[in-house]
């Protein structure tokens, strides 16, 4: 052996040769000048490979010194070569070319290790062929790259799509799309602005579809990723190979984006078992009550946060650099083991307050570590003692490796840390486990984020659930007190009247007696029927079924109605009701004059009931100032002098099912419901009710509700002719379709596009001195939407001008904001003319309509001598009550018992012969929707026509919707009202009517 020292670093030859020639110096300088910080080498092409020449650095590479690696290749160097590797580096040498390969040595300890060679050919002294390579050591970075690799693989499946675009140069390059779409993707060739209409038009839901285009388009992404850089996400449905899927698209853009380097990668990652999840536990909460469902959500959203934060660590991202930093800008540390060798191979830091700290080091550890060793120690430290035990059977190398073997690639627990100051936080430690594709060794990457905050408001959430739960628990029990309570009286009028009934018919020649029975019988219905009413009453509150109508009345003719129908029953107590009226100004009004009557009835008969004989009662009726235009603010006091309630009664008095538990009202009838029923209506319709009682003195029950002043009279089109109204929408489709309707109403619509040409356009107006009727405000629209125009325009043109709010929204959900922002009225999209005129009626006035007030004497009244009705019903009394009623008209009456009879009698009818057909719904053989989709369906013309209106107990709102989905023209609830009765026969029997 004999040394030479060459360009800094010694040679060690393998032969006698103790120099090189100038040619071999020079081609060595080369490959060394080319790749710094590498060994050189130089063999022979003989058997095995002899070793000409080998550095100290390509020694050090190898992890040896010279007389271990004679010992171990006896000089040839294809022996140091790891055996699977051996093909790659005797690959045939293109003469007269530079080349470069990666393979394996085998080190000092046996092991393969990563080495990248150039090398080139020369001649040895003695004339021999030879070769010289330049070795690196790149074991370390090729390692990083196989983990970069599996990462990026192993994300990769959880998405749908990943691609990287360009947005100056319009390209995108797939990394990752479904399967089936690969057709497509390659011929769109690259085109990104292709790409989004593609996907716009064949994969995302029509109504998403502009609004998925408008966000991914260039110039939107452009402007987003300028002003503040951030990433952001959407969701939407996408078809994916035949099928409906929820997907959520998640912008990023690159490092240092800027208008010259504007790149971004695009990830769609499939989440509809979240959606469906999301949908589920939605229904469920909704089956309960409000509370239970704004705890359920706000628990949801607290999930959800917590997903998406994870989802943000396993993106998939294209070098391992990009990972860590995902992962560390949201991290308190981040820290690599190797799993299988029991190693911690790098310090790491803990990031508090924007302060990085070493971890090993404070702790006393030196690099590389024992992991098992840190992980008890960080337990003793820094986890607290409910949790320490659960930390260290799950973060140690044994348990770690298992888990792998069985298949999991991921661990997450969550437990209570004393912070860097001693404040406690809780961290959630999330390990992703893989396998070195080189060395075979289990690799853990643990990252732990402070969760604190998230876990308070789980904790906040769950507090709420518990109490919703004790308060529907508390409600159920006051459900069951109440049916106890309750049981007395219902079977009281059901008593009364079987009893009477039965006694009636032992007077069947005693007019008198008979008529005393029935009228007995008749109080004791009304009274049962009430008991009924009230129940569903609060069954349609609790279920959010019950809706307020809308209809013009007289606010003083109500309560004198309230009054007269209830100054029997007071006068049989000799009590004194009087009615007095303060500073009312508008007593026409718009509102449900059906539940207003219902709360006064309930209030009044409450004061006759618990007021002894010879009491006073009184109402007034007050009008008080309103902040709202065309609304007066109503206020009426119920006074008594009465037996008065308790303090602790008060306090619960508006509670469903209950009842003061008095023996002096042992003997007075009731739900317990009215109160509630009452005070629920009352804030539906934006209202208040007050309740001050004292024992042996009496009660006052003050409300107050907003009722609309009437508009009187039907908006003449006369009065619009001309009038000029600007319509504010950024679609072009939407301010076209409103300045049409307002041609057709004779008016003048002028369109512009954004809040702030509204501004401009105004500020002309008034210059020129030209009015302006109203503003149609879209609520959705870019850059200054409609409430903001609405406020802009307040400040310009102050209060004169309605405006008026256009949104697909509920009004409920934005009339706060909306009246705060100065809007008038609103108008629910799609609109039409009906609802334009409707709005702008409230701003011009016009005639008052006069009530009609119809009674059962004037039933008779009208002449239907012509008309031929059909009665279907299978309760034989309802059919009775029913035949009766109707007889008095006039018509002639034939009835069927169900539905197959009343098709059959229409088929053998001829064609005109039924006039109307009164339809009962729940009924046996056949029922009432089933009849009429079968008479529907019939190819005579009149079956088609004929008038078919729905009979039935069920007066919710879906079996309304359900009778007309099968082709009924109207819905009446049973028992019959007699004034509703009259007015459908009129709609429908008129001649009129019959011949439109």
């Amino acid at each position: 052996m004999s040394k030479r020292l060459f360009y800094k670093e010694e040679l060690f030859f393998t032969t006698e040769e103790t120099g090189l020639g100038n040619e071999n110096q020079d081609k060595i300088i080369e490959l060394l000048g080319r790749n710094v910080a590498v060994g050189v080498v130089g063999g022979f092409y003989e058997e095995g490979y002899p070793v000409y020449f080998i550095s100290s650095f390509a020694l050090n590479n190898m992890g040896m010194t010279y007389e271990q690696f004679m010992e171990k290749t006896d000089g040839c160097y294809l022996k140091a070569v790891y055996e699977p590797d051996i093909h790659i580096f005797t690959k045939v040498f293109l003469p007269g070319e530079e080349e470069k390969r990666e393979y394996r040595v085998i080190n000092g300890e046996g092991e393969p290790v990563w080495v990248r060679a150039i090398r080139m050919e020369s001649t040895s002294e003695d004339g021999r062929k030879i070769w010289i390579s330049a070795i690196r050591l790149i074991d370390e970075q090729h390692r990083v790259s196989q983990l970069s690799h599996e990462a990026f693989r192993m994300l990769q499946d959880t998405y749908f799509r990943i691609s990287a675009i360009d947005l100056n140069k319009n390209t995108i390059e797939d990394l990752k799309f479904v399967e089936s779409e690969k057709l497509e993707v390659e011929r769109l060739n690259g085109d990104y602005r292709m790409t989004v209409a593609f996907c716009a038009r064949n994969h995302v839901d029509k109504k998403d579809s502009e609004n998925f285009k408008n966000i991914m388009s260039v110039e939107n992404l452009k402007k987003v990723f300028a002003n503040d850089g951030a990433s952001f996400h959407f969701s939407y449905l996408r078809l994916v190979e035949g099928e409906w899927k929820w997907v959520r698209t998640e912008l990023v853009p690159v490092e240092n984006f800027s208008e010259e380097n504007a790149r971004v990668m695009w990830y769609v990652k499939n989440i509809t078992e979240e959606k469906a999840k999301e949908t589920e536990m939605t229904d469920r909460m909704l089956r309960t009550n409000a509370e239970l469902v704004q705890a359920q959500k706000a628990l949801e959203e607290a999930n959800l946060k917590i997903k998406e934060s994870n989802c943000m660590l396993r993106r998939s991202l294209r070098a391992e650099e990009q990972y860590r930093q995902a992962i560390v800008s949201e991290a308190v540390f981040v820290f690599n083991v190797n799993v299988t060798r029991n190693l911690i191979e790098e310090e790491f830091y803990e990031i508090t307050d924007g302060q990085m700290e070493p971890v090993l080091s404070r702790m006393g550890f030196e690099v590389p570590c024992n992991a098992d060793d840190f992980f008890l120690q960080w337990s003793k430290e820094r986890v607290f003692p409910e949790d320490r035990e659960v930390y260290v059977q799950t973060l140690n190398t044994n348990h770690l490796l298992e888990a792998y073997e069985r298949g999991e690639n991921e661990l997450i627990i969550e437990v209570e840390t004393s912070g860097t100051e001693e404040q406690p936080m809780v961290l959630r430690h999330t390990v992703l486990l893989t396998k070195d594709g080189v060395s075979g060794d289990i690799l853990a990457l643990n990252s732990a984020k402070d969760i604190t905050d998230v876990r308070a408001k789980d904790r906040e959430t769950k507090k709420a659930l518990l109490d919703a739960y004790e308060a529907a628990d508390r409600a159920n029990c006051a459900k069951t007190d109440f049916l106890s309570k309750m049981s007395h009286d219902i079977r009281t009028p059901m008593n009364a009247i079987i009893g009477m009934t039965a006694i009636a018919g032992t007077k069947l020649h005693d007019p008198d007696g008979m008529e005393e029975c029935l009228a007995k019988v008749s109080a004791a219905s009304k009274h049962l029927l009430s008991l009924i009413n009230e129940v569903l009453d609060m069954s349609r509150i609790e279920s959010g079924a019950l809706t307020l109508d809308e209809e013009e009345f007289n606010l003083l003719n109500i309560i004198d109605s309230m009054v007269n129908m209830l100054s029997d029953a007071a006068r049989d107590k000799k009590q004194k009701i009087e009615f007095r009226a303060h500073g009312v100004q508008n007593t026409n009004v718009r509102g449900d004059a059906r539940r207003l009557q219902q709360i006064f009835a309930n209030v009044i008969s409450n004061s006759i009931k618990y007021t002894e004989e010879g009491g006073a009662i009184s109402i007034e009726i007050t009008e008080k100032p309103s902040q709202q235009e065309h609304v007066g603010c109503y206020e009426f006091v119920f006074k008594d002098n009465g037996i008065g309630m308790s303090e602790e009664f008060l306090q619960h008095i508006f509670d469903p099912f209950e009842r003061a538990d008095d023996v002096r009202t042992s003997k007075i009838q009731g739900t317990g419901l009215g109160m509630t029923i009452s005070r629920n209506i009352i804030q539906m319709m934006g209202g208040d009710i007050r309740i001050e009682s004292e024992l042996g003195i009496g009660t006052i029950v003050t409300v107050t509700v907003p009722l609309k002043y009437q508009v009187p009279g039907v908006v003449n089109r006369k009065d619009l002719a001309g009038r000029t109204v600007l319509v504010v929408d950024d679609s072009p489709f939407a301010g076209e379709t409103t300045n049409v309707l307002l041609s057709n109403l004779g008016m003048r619509g002028e369109w512009v596009q954004s809040g702030e040409e509204a501004l401009d356009y105004m500020k002309e107006k008034r210059r020129k001195g030209e009015d302006v009727f109203a503003v149609l405000l879209d609520v959705n629209m870019p850059g200054m939407n409609g409430m903001e125009t609405a406020k802009a325009i307040r400040r310009q043109e102050g209060v004169e001008i309605p405006l008026i709010l256009v949104s697909a929204h509920e009004w409920v959900d934005i009339e706060m904001e909306a009246r705060m922002a100065g809007v008038n009225a609103f108008i629910r999209k799609p609109f039409d003319k009906t609802r334009i005129l409707t709005a702008f009626r409230n701003f011009i006035p016009r005639e008052a309509a006069k009530p009609a007030e119809e009674t059962l004497e004037q039933i008779g009244e009208a002449d239907y001598s012509d008309k031929r009705i059909l009665v279907v019903e299978d309760n034989d009394l309802n059919r009775e009550i029913a035949t009766e009623i109707l007889s008095m008209t006039g018509a002639v009456i034939e009835t069927a018992e169900n539905g197959r009879e009343a098709v059959d009698m229409v088929v053998a009818s001829k064609e005109g012969y039924y006039d109307l057909i009164l339809m009962d719904l729940q009924m046996p053989v056949m029922n009432g929707y089933e009849a009429t989709t079968a008479l529907r369906a019939m190819e005579r013309e009149d079956a088609r026509k004929m008038p078919i209106v729905a009979m039935t107990a069920n007066a919710f709102l879906e079996d309304i919707q359900q009778s007309k989905a099968c082709g009924m023209n109207e819905h009446m609830s049973k028992p019959l009202d007699i004034d509703q009765l009259q007015r459908m026969l009129a709609r429908w029997l008129s001649k009129q009517n019959r011949n439109a």
